[in-house]
């Protein structure tokens, strides 16, 4: 039941991905590393979901992090992705960093022939399957269950290869907003970006380079400048969208319900972008 295959030569993971959904013959595919831990049920649980629910083509879960006490990043980030179990909160957060973890999911492999396989480009080969997918209107699910522990190992893949920089994530985000827009309503929103700075600006190259006007940066201070708006002057929502670029978390975690207290909504109106 279970066979090893090898590839000669390295072509990264992405490669080495679409290599093992060729041989796959299932109507349902669980993805798995070999350095993370599944929990006895969770092929059981994901499987039965997935039978029960036939319009999901991706259900992911909860998980637990592996890693060490001074690998804080990526146990904020599995709290965060954690905190994200609605469909709609997948699907509006999208743009915020990938809401699922990549070896926690189970699809149909119906998709790939739908939609397409890994990219196997230099960038972050899951986030792009998700946002790809999702664009298409793929609906990605999750259970309520902690079914995977995430092993944070040093050498993990996304912490030493090119692919993941922050870079590439930004000019993913940016190319599916744009794509996002145009399928809704054949153009490209005004925006207003929420946060100044140079790493600002560069995550606001990538906005323009795919089309988007950027009017004004949202200032957390009082300013004096043309392109540049104090936060409690934005308007009510309806003529421009939002995206913020702010990393700090607790400006992050203030941004959200400050907008929704102005009768903004997220995933239409404004869209976290770290």
């Amino acid at each position: 039941r279970i066979r090893d295959y090898q590839i000669k030569e390295n072509g990264g993971i992405a490669r080495a991905l679409n290599f093992g959904l060729k041989l796959a013959h299932a109507p349902i595919i669980a993805r798995m590393d070999a350095d993370d831990k599944s929990l006895p049920d969770r092929l059981l649980i994901q499987y039965e979901y997935l039978m029960k629910h036939p319009t999901c083509g991706v259900v992911s879960s909860l998980i637990t992090h592996g890693g060490n006490s001074s690998q804080q990043g990526y146990a904020h980030y599995v709290n965060q992705i954690n905190a994200i179990i609605r469909n709609e909160d997948i699907r509006n957060k999208r743009f915020q960093e990938s809401p699922i973890a990549h070896p926690s999911v189970m699809f149909r492999s119906e998709l790939i022939g739908k939609y397409g396989g890994y990219n196997e480009a230099d960038l972050p080969e899951d986030y792009e399957l998700w946002l790809r997918w999702m664009y298409h209107d793929v609906e990605i699910h999750k259970v309520n269950h902690n079914l995977l522990i995430w092993n944070d190992l040093p050498n993990r893949i996304s912490r030493i290869y090119s692919n993941y920089t922050d870079d590439n994530f930004f000019r993913l985000k940016a190319k599916y907003l744009a794509l996002h827009f145009k399928k809704l309503n054949g153009r490209l929103p005004v925006l207003w970006v929420w946060g100044t700075g140079r790493l600002v600006n560069r995550n606001s190259s990538y906005l323009m380079a795919e089309g988007f006007t950027i009017e004004k940066y949202i200032d957390i201070k009082p300013v004096h400048a043309p392109n540049h708006i104090y936060y409690k002057d934005i308007p009510l929502p309806g003529t421009v969208v939002i995206v913020s670029y702010v990393r700090d978390r607790k400006g992050k975690t203030e941004i959200a319900p400050y907008l929704t207290d102005r009768a903004y909504t997220e995933g239409v109106d404004f869209f976290l972008m770290t």
